[in-house]
């Protein structure tokens, strides 16, 4: 049976699940997925920046549930907009979730993914998902660290996924405490130098810039209720 290729949203999920515990090993995976969506967009050639703002060159199917989901959800907007606000939008909770669950869906279908179901206090269900076998995920990790490390040449998507994997945290993941110093700035210089079109690169600075708002407006209300008990 012929192996069915993973596209680049996928290989980025099925870097960012815990390969042994079945839960995401980066609160900010969804920053990281639609990240990931965005730029298989503009891969494909069906979004482009006009300035700074996405423009939709072909609202037709693109064979891929998820990626059809998005385009519909550009095309229906009233005006164009930044690649921030489209990250903001669809990390949103209804829209994150359902991204994540097609992607899964489509991984278990691919049997890349499977699924378990778990209880919480033995009353709230919840799902777990691992690698159906772990070959893939490590090949993806040793390229990674082939490019990072040793400067390998790569295909598209590991460059991606590197850039992917620095917007959202994930290094300590990949790489050995004494690994980090360097790979960190190695997936700077990849990120920014590697030849990636400019909307590859407003996409990585919107997932980043996206995330760092959440901590500063998680860390206010913290510090806000924290505040008001004090009182």
């Amino acid at each position: 049976m012929t192996e069915r290729l993973l596209t680049l949203k996928e290989k980025y999920l099925l870097l960012a699940y815990h390969p042994e515990k079945g839960r995401p090993l980066s609160q900010y995976l969804p920053f990281g997925l639609a990240g990931a969506v965005l730029l298989e967009l503009a891969d494909m050639e069906r979004i482009t920046l006009k300035g700074t703002r996405i423009m939709l060159n072909d609202a037709t199917s693109c064979s891929d549930p998820v990626l059809d989901l998005v385009v519909k959800e550009i095309a229906r907007a009233r005006s164009t907009k930044k690649i921030p606000a489209w990250i903001n939008r669809f990390v949103r909770f209804r829209f994150r979730r359902l991204l994540k669950t097609m992607v899964l869906e489509e991984m278990i279908a691919k049997r890349v993914m499977k699924k378990e179901e778990a209880r919480f206090l033995f009353i709230f269900k919840y799902f777990k998902y691992f690698p159906y076998e772990t070959r893939k995920r490590n090949d993806l990790i040793k390229n990674i660290r082939d490019k990072v490390l040793r400067n390998q040449d790569v295909e598209k998507d590991i460059l991606f996924l590197i850039a992917l994997v620095g917007a959202t945290f994930m290094e300590r993941r990949v790489f050995e405490r004494s690994e980090r110093k360097l790979a960190n700035k190695k997936i700077k210089e990849i990120s920014s130098e590697n030849g990636m079109a400019t909307i590859a690169n407003e996409t990585m600075k919107a997932v980043k810039s996206a995330i760092v708002a959440s901590i500063v407006a998680a860390t206010v209300a913290t510090s806000a209720a924290s505040s008001a008990s004090s009182h």
